[in-house]
């Protein structure tokens, strides 16, 4: 986890650091904070140390606790604030991230947005809290976030906070192995940065950083280099110790890859009086592989098998079995560049059998599971190989060699009729899972037609026996008041707009996302020439147009249609906004600047609306849920649960 954290820091660090050099070194701070007796001139100069960049992570955790202490004897709201914010930063380093979230809650509610750095601090929090997703791996959390909070940004046309957040979404895609997707995205968020703000030089140096990783996946290693270089510079112009360690330690592997041994050696040297500095850790992952690399990559091999095994059986041997992987290749790798075979077939031994448990407990790298086999047994046939020239060269290693390649033999077998029994089992799974999604569609049609019918029933009976009365009306009185038949022209146009709903939703096979947002955007239409003055607008971003059952878009058409009618009715705002957006998965949200959230027995029907709207998600699997948007006004965000 340690080396997770230290790669999200590239997301986030610059998120709270200064936005140009500051003019007080951290050793002169760390003094004087030592020096000072008095918590009101402590208290500033603590605040100051966690906005440096190179102060090490166990001294900002220590400092953070202690200005937060102080903070909520004697400080502002602001200092509270910025104290509980570092906080939760350091719990977040200290992987507790349900911790993180807790103090972040009650730090946005404990302050107002009155003025500009109240909402810096607020956006900083947000941020934040979608960053302990990202540490939890939990994406969709941390999506759920990132979303609306662009959408903040861009309404309060604020290019930075745009930036930040466009930024830590192209992490998510970095993380699930997207680098085509991250480098978009990317290029987006400079094109939004402004060019001649010295603010923003943090900003596009982490940026370049995150560039430089994307393009090293792709192989473009002459790429990552001039994007990696540019962004080593400005952060050693800003003194940012963290990012800097980060893209040194990146680019020190994109020489090791081009074997470039002089650049190689001169990153490790940086990374070493670095880690000095800031304590990157022993059990950091790729610290210490770049250096087990470079050794092979200078013939030291002896070294590197050294330095593989104390972290592989030492006194402080790694426990993560993913780590311990990446390691075991290391030291595998190792014996080959040295030629030593029979420890290299070992070593491969105990590869196959970590493979092996890793794969068991983790079944959704089964894919990658089964490429790692098809790996392992194209080096044994190279082992093969060159344990035949050995043979011929010295027949005094006949006897040993002979046994290796009866173990090989055997491997080999093993491992082929274990692939054949898994593809089998795969074809046999898939087969029973195809019979009964397609029983459970038949099953889940026939239900979904049944509660639709239901509701026509409701929704039209209502209507048909409002008409009748009215009618009854006219005719005991014999009389057509204007107002009497308005009500019937309205009832009458209801009950047309909801069979043509219907009629569009079920008279298809299926609907696509770009369909129902079409039809949402008549639905708006419909509505202008009743509320001139009102704003309302659909914006789409649709990386994958998702098809959906005519059902499910029929629902999903109601529950969108119930939150723009209680806007309007209640919420007394200038302006809505439909945002649809898909990625992996698909979500909408409806969004006001009216008066906030508001009772739900003030809604339709006198409360049903919101029970209506619960249901019909429950009904097609999705989440719907309110939340007050930051200065004002509501935001239902209606997302999917399955993918």
């Amino acid at each position: 986890m340690r080396s997770f954290r230290l790669i999200l820091i590239v997301v986030f660090l610059f998120q709270f650091t200064k936005t140009v050099a500051s003019p007080i070194r951290t050793d002169s701070l760390i003094n004087a904070i030592h020096q000072t007796h008095s918590d009101a001139q402590r208290l500033p100069l603590l605040l100051a140390a966690c906005r440096q960049n190179d102060i090490d992570l166990d001294t900002f955790c220590r400092f953070a606790y202690r200005a937060n202490a102080i903070a909520q004897n004697i400080g502002t709201e602001l200092e509270k604030g910025y104290s509980e914010y570092y906080v939760a930063y350091a719990l977040y380093l200290n992987s507790e991230n349900d911790s993180a979230r807790t103090v972040i809650d009650q730090a946005i509610l404990r302050f107002s947005l009155a003025g500009k750095e109240e909402k810096r601090l607020w956006f900083k929090l947000i941020s934040l809290k979608a960053t302990t997703y990202q540490g939890q791996r939990n994406n969709l959390g941390a999506l759920q976030i990132l979303y609306p909070l662009l959408l903040i940004a861009e309404q309060d046309h604020d290019s930075i906070a745009m930036t930040q957040s466009l930024h830590q979404i192209a992490i998510i895609e970095g993380q699930q192995d997207h680098p085509q997707q991250l480098i978009s995205l990317e290029r987006r968020a400079l094109a939004w940065l402004p060019q001649n703000d010295p603010s923003s030089r943090i900003i596009r140096a982490t940026i370049f950083a995150t560039l430089g990783k994307a393009f090293a996946q792709q192989q473009k290693y002459d790429s990552a280099t001039v994007v990696q270089l540019k962004a080593i510079r400005v952060f050693k112009e800003e003194e940012d110790l963290y990012n800097l360690a980060i893209v040194v330690q990146r680019q020190a592997d994109v020489y090791i890859k081009q074997k470039n041994r002089t650049g190689a050696a001169k990153m490790l040297h940086e990374l070493l009086q670095l880690n000095e500095l800031i304590h990157m850790g022993s059990g950091d992952l790729n610290y210490h592989l770049s250096f087990i690399n470079y050794y092979n990559l200078i013939g030291q091999s002896d070294r590197a098998i050294q330095l593989s095994k104390e972290h592989l059986y030492g006194a402080k041997g790694i426990g993560n079995t993913k780590l311990r992987l990446s390691y075991l290749v290391a030291l595998s790798d190792s014996y080959r560049e040295k030629g030593d075979l029979l420890h290299y077939a070992t070593a491969l031994e105990e590869l196959v059998a970590a493979k092996d448990s890793f794969y068991h407990a983790n079944a959704t790298d089964a894919i990658a599971e089964i490429q790692s086999k098809y790996e392992v047994q194209n080096r044994e046939r190279t082992i093969a190989q060159q344990r035949l020239a050995l043979f011929r060269k010295n027949l005094l290693f006949y006897g040993s060699l002979s046994v290796l390649s009866i173990f090989l033999v055997f491997s080999g077998l093993f491992f082929q009729r274990y692939q054949q029994k898994s593809k089998e089992k795969l074809r046999l799974m898939q087969e029973t899972e195809k019979r009964q999604t397609i029983t459970a569609i038949k099953e889940a049609e026939e239900a979904e037609r049944k509660r639709i019918a239901a509701d026509l029933h409701d929704s039209l009976g209502g209507y048909a026996a409002s008409i009748k009365a009215h009618a009854d009306e006219m005719m005991s009185t014999q009389s057509a008041k204007p107002d009497n038949i308005a009500l019937l022209e309205n009832n009458a146009q209801q009950m047309v707009s909801l069979l043509g709903d219907t009629i569009w939703a079920l008279s298809r096979e299926s609907l696509k996302l770009s369909d129902l947002s079409d039809r949402i955007k008549i639905f708006l239409q419909r509505l202008r020439k009743n509320y001139p003055t009102l704003s309302m607008s659909v914006k789409e971003e649709l990386k994958h147009d998702s098809v959906l059952l005519p059902a499910s878009a029929f629902h999903l058409f109601m529950i969108v249609q119930e939150a723009i009618i209680n806007a309007i009715k209640h919420s007394e705002a200038q302006k809505i906004g439909v945002f649809i957006s898909n990625d992996n998965s698909w979500q909408i949200a409806v969004i006001d600047n009216g008066k906030g959230l508001i009772p739900s027995t003030q809604l339709t029907e006198g409360g049903n609306g919101i029970k209506n709207m619960k249901r019909r998600a429950e009904q097609i699997q999705a989440t719907i849920n309110w939340h007050s948007t930051i200065p004002n006004g509501t935001t239902v965000l209606i997302a999917a649960t399955t993918f």
